[in-house]
């Protein structure tokens, strides 16, 4: 089993000069000096640990709730939405932390943000908000291990793997950031590793060799992230059901590629609605164009939350 992972990591607001500043004149107004600080009390925070997605998931809020009530049904929908940022002019992602944070639990960062932005940048737009790395590090076991400890820089609270990169591979990744943890006294992340992409088609992993139904690889490959003593694996939603009948509790469920009936699945290939994934037993959603493509990030959020109710 994976050890227990700390959350809430407390980290100092770094000063990054002129980089931010300059941004600020060209976002939203006080967009990036707001950044620095959690702006809505009580905003959630990543999972922590099994324990808190389980406690989350089960329909109980940090704060006591009862079950069913409006204010848990509404503290479990911000809990679970993280932000996927793909944007790399850093006003514009300024802007879209501003309209957003006080709708949903963290934000997740792709290569496309991250490559050439580093973490002080980073903590100076984005504070202590919960950060989900997505960078799927997959390499040699040697090479991911460094990779995990270097992330440790930017207090991420989830980092995922590829876990197509192997047992001992992910098992690297797991035991980095535990010992990591030990040696810094920064908080550990949850590792979760990401299964079969959503943008592939059973055809798609027939012509990578991969004979099997896509849902008999993702079972395959959760099996795999679990033997490691990973936390979870993201997945793409229409595979969630089958991960939650197979694992039950032992795993963090993570699924992206989330769309509306009646939007564009854009590059996705097997996707469903937010409110379906969750039904299915995803704990977490990652959920990026529909937020941040749309003229109104803030109401589109809004609307999101009001459809997981």
């Amino acid at each position: 089993m994976s050890p227990k992972v700390s959350s809430g990591a407390k980290v100092k607001k770094p000063v990054v000069k002129g980089a931010v500043k300059g941004a600020a004149k060209l976002a939203d107004k006080g967009a990036v000096r707001g950044a620095g600080k959690v702006a809505v009390k009580g905003s959630a925070k990543a999972p922590g640990s099994r324990a808190r997605a389980r406690r989350r998931s089960d329909g109980r809020s940090r704060r006591g709730a009862k079950k069913g009530s409006a204010a848990a049904t509404a503290l479990e929908s911000q809990a679970r939405v993280y932000v996927a940022i793909d944007e790399t002019s850093i006003p514009r992602v300024a802007h879209l932390q501003s309209q957003l944070l006080p709708y949903v639990g963290g934000f997740s960062l792709g290569p496309s943000f991250l490559i050439g932005h580093g973490p002080d940048l980073v903590r100076e737009i984005f504070g202590e908000v919960p950060l989900l790395l997505d960078l799927k590090l997959h390499d040699i076991p040697n090479m991911v291990e460094r990779s995990v400890r270097r992330l440790f820089r930017y207090h991420p609270h989830v980092i995922t793997v590829h876990a197509s990169g192997g047992y001992d591979m992910l098992k690297a990744a797991a035991s980095a950031a535990q010992d990591h943890a030990v040696m810094t006294g920064i908080p550990r992340p949850s590792v979760i590793a990401t299964t079969v992409l959503t943008s592939l088609s059973a055809e798609d992993l027939s012509a990578t060799g991969v004979k099997s139904e896509v849902r008999d690889q993702v079972l395959r490959l959760g099996e795999l992230a679990w033997r490691a003593g990973l936390d979870g694996v993201m997945a793409a939603p229409r595979d969630v059901g089958a991960l939650r009948e197979k694992f039950g509790r032992r795993l963090m469920l993570f699924t992206s590629g989330l769309r509306s009936r009646t939007g564009s699945a854009d590059d996705h290939k097997r996707t469903t609605t937010p409110a379906e994934a969750l039904s299915a037993g995803a704990d977490f959603l990652v959920i990026g164009r529909p937020l941040t493509e749309a003229s109104d990030p803030a109401a589109a959020a809004r609307r999101l939350l009001k459809s997981l109710e």
